[in-house]
Order: C-alpha cells, then sequence, then structure tokens
C-alpha cells in the first residue's frame, strides 16, 4: 500500500517517454487561466544531455523546463504529465492545488539552451465545485488525453478517502484551453487515468485504507471503471468474483492480506490497454489482472512470481562496460 500522494506512474508511455527529452517538471504560483505564448524567463548557456548519450539507442537533451514554485510536506505537488501532439500543448496535474498546469510546447527547438517556460493554471477544484456540489475535491492524480487530441480526462479523489470519485471529461482547444463536458462518478480513489480509445476511458481505482487497518476503518473496494464518454456514465468493475478463488490465487503467488477477501485487499494501481484488454497492475498483491473490455469482467489474476536475489547473478557494475 502507498501514501496518499507517494503515486509514481507515467501516464501514456510513448507520450510522456518523448515528452521527458524535452522537459522536467518540478513542483507554481497560480496564474490566469487565460492561455498565454511561451514566455522564456532566462535561459542556460549550458547544455543539458542524457548521461549515457553516445552510448545507447536513444539519445536525450533538456529544451526546457517549469518550475511550479511551491512545495508540500506530503509531496505530489506535481507528478503526472499528459502531452496533446494535436494542439501542442502539456497538462501537468498539481493535485494539491486543484490546478492543471497547461504548458505551450510547439514552439519549442532543440537548441543548445535550455529555455524555462511559463505556464497557466486551470482551477479544476473550482470547476469541480461549481459542476457537481455533491462532491468535494480531494485530490487530482492523473490526466490523459484521447488519441484524436480532442479530450481530456482528469481523475478525483474525493476528501473523504473511502467516497466515490470522478474522472473530469474536458473538450481541448487548440489553444491550449479546456471545456469541462461533464464529471462521471466512478470507483473510490481513481488513481490513474487513460482512454482505450476516443470514446472509453478507464481508471483505475485504488480503494485504499487510508486510516490503516484498525478494527473501526474502512478498507474500500478496489476497482476498475468504464467510462463510456457520449453517455457520460460508468460502469466499476470489481474483484468479488474472485472473492471464492482466495486459497487458488495464494496458491499461485498472487499475496493477500490474512482475512481479507480479494475484493477488498486488491487495488489497482496502473492500467496498460492492449486491443480489448486492460492489464491492471496489482503492486501490493505481485499480481496482474486481466480487464475484458467486451463484458467488463476481470477474466484473471496472474502472480508476477518472485525473484531469489541471493541466488541469481546481478551485474550492477557499469564501470566495467559490460
Amino acid at each position: 500500500m502507498q501514501a496518499k500522494n507517494s503515486r509514481r506512474h507515467i501516464p501514456c508511455r510513448c507520450t510522456a517517454a518523448a515528452l521527458a527529452g524535452a522537459i522536467l517538471l518540478g513542483a507554481a504560483p497560480a496564474v490566469s487561466a487565460a492561455q498565454s505564448p511561451i514566455t522564456p524567463r532566462s535561459t542556460d548557456a549550458c547544455l543539458y544531455s542524457g548521461f549515457e548519450n553516445g552510448r545507447a539507442s536513444l539519445e536525450l537533451k533538456k529544451i526546457a523546463g517549469y518550475s511550479a514554485g511551491t512545495f508540500h510536506v506530503d509531496g505530489g505537488v506535481m507528478e503526472i504529465i499528459s502531452y496533446n501532439t494535436a494542439t501542442g500543448y502539456a497538462y501537468a496535474v498539481n493535485g494539491q492545488s486543484g490546478l492543471l498546469t497547461v504548458l505551450p510546447m510547439s514552439a519549442l527547438q532543440a537548441d543548445a539552451s535550455a529555455v524555462h517556460l511559463s505556464g497557466t493554471d486551470i482551477d479544476l477544484k473550482a470547476l469541480t465545485a461549481q459542476a457537481d456540489p455533491s462532491f468535494t475535491y480531494g485530490d487530482m492524480t492523473s490526466v490523459a488525453i484521447s488519441p484524436d487530441g480532442r479530450m481530456l480526462a482528469a481523475a478525483l479523489q474525493s476528501a473523504s478517502y473511502a467516497d466515490a470519485g470522478r474522472i473530469a471529461l474536458f473538450q481541448c482547444g487548440s489553444d491550449g484551453s479546456l471545456t469541462l463536458q461533464g464529471l462521471v462518478p466512478v470507483g473510490v480513489q481513481p488513481d490513474m487515468v487513460t482512454f482505450a480509445d476516443n470514446t472509453t476511458v478507464l481508471s483505475a481505482d485504488e480503494g485504499e485504507p487510508r486510516m490503516g487497518y484498525t478494527a473501526d476503518t474502512t478498507d474500500p473496494k478496489g476497482s476498475v471503471s468504464v467510462v463510456d464518454v457520449p453517455s457520460m456514465t460508468a460502469t466499476v468493475v470489481d474483484f468479488t468474483a474472485f472473492d471464492s478463488q482466495r486459497d487458488a490465487l495464494t496458491a499461485k503467488g498472487v499475496i493477500l492480506k490474512k482475512g481479507t477477501a480479494p475484493s477488498v485487499d486488491l487495488e489497482p494501481e496502473y492500467l496498460a490497454v492492449c486491443g480489448n484488454q486492460v492489464y491492471v497492475s496489482l503492486q501490493e498483491a505481485n499480481a496482474i489482472a486481466v480487464l475484458d473490455l467486451s463484458t467488463k469482467r476481470f477474466t484473471a489474476i496472474h502472480s508476477v512470481g518472485f525473484e531469489d536475489y541471493s541466488i541469481t547473478p546481478v551485474d550492477i557494475d557499469k564501470k566495467d562496460g559490460r
């Protein structure tokens, strides 16, 4: 189980990996929600390059950066970023303040200096309060862009750790602006969001027992929510069907807390979509679940196995060049 705001994920493998060579994010003073062009604050004379450049198939160079200028004792000020290839804007999650930072990037050039970007902030916490007074904002945990670049989805957790979260859906403007289309109730603690296609959004609803495992606390069910964008509705898929298979799961190497049902103990962390299948990481359980999008049911839970590094050789010395 991870503590709140200790998440470490990359929302889109391809876009995030490409973006990593262009910009490094830190933790920003709030500015107006109106969009603005890139405004360099200063320029570094030195060239930032990857340590392994010249010795690897992929070479990286830092050409821009952004600093939010704020911090939080619990961490998690700015973690997740998603880039819209259709508009040239990147969106970064600042969950503690409820701000989504918009960074214009289409004009960046791969020159020999690193530019410090100026971004703009959109107050999702305030927008959420206006759109759905029944929902109390707690945290923004993830953001994703649809394949066609027309929609943005943001995962919002409730202030009450045991209540349903929301997926906020926005239409993306060519100027980086966002227009709220609606808030869709999903499972408890949506911790990662992604698009399966242009009309289907998925969220990994972690359902952690944030207050620990004492007798008077709640351990919400983990789930994956399948959001239909046109109808603004969601199907929340949990692991109840596996409660009768607890012994079989543990025999295969799936780790479950003693005396707990799989539907309660399993905590989806991350999603990877491959065609009609969704692979769901259950990191505390050392397992991967498989979700069939056509039936909206989990079809299997697989242990990822174990490796005994006391007997398996591991070469961690890079000095020998091997």
